[in-house]
């Protein structure tokens, strides 16, 4: 379904508050009625779009640990790349 422009315009502007609530929702398809209720009861009018939004976007990933191996006390102290002479500002 496509959005009009004042559902983008609010998308976009209230990002941080929508994101938010999709975090609380499982958007599986038996709970499509519970998740499009609560999106219209806290975001009103634009509920409908910010459940298109939360459908559209993948899951997050579940159970992801960080990476081992690396941390602040053993990353190398030079930075990850330098310039070449050919690269370099003009001399």
């Amino acid at each position: 379904m496509s959005y009009s422009i004042d559902e983008v315009h609010y998308l976009i502007t209230h990002n941080a508050d929508i994101t938010h609530h999709l975090a609380t929702r499982s958007f599986t398809p038996r709970d499509a009625l519970t998740d499009a209720t609560y999106l219209r009861e806290h975001l009103g009018e634009y509920g409908r779009a910010a459940m298109e939004l939360g459908r559209a976007r993948p899951p997050p990933p579940k159970n992801i640990s960080p990476p081992t191996g690396l941390s602040a006390t053993n990353l190398p102290n030079k930075p990850p790349h330098s310039l070449s002479p050919a690269c370099g500002p003009p001399a």
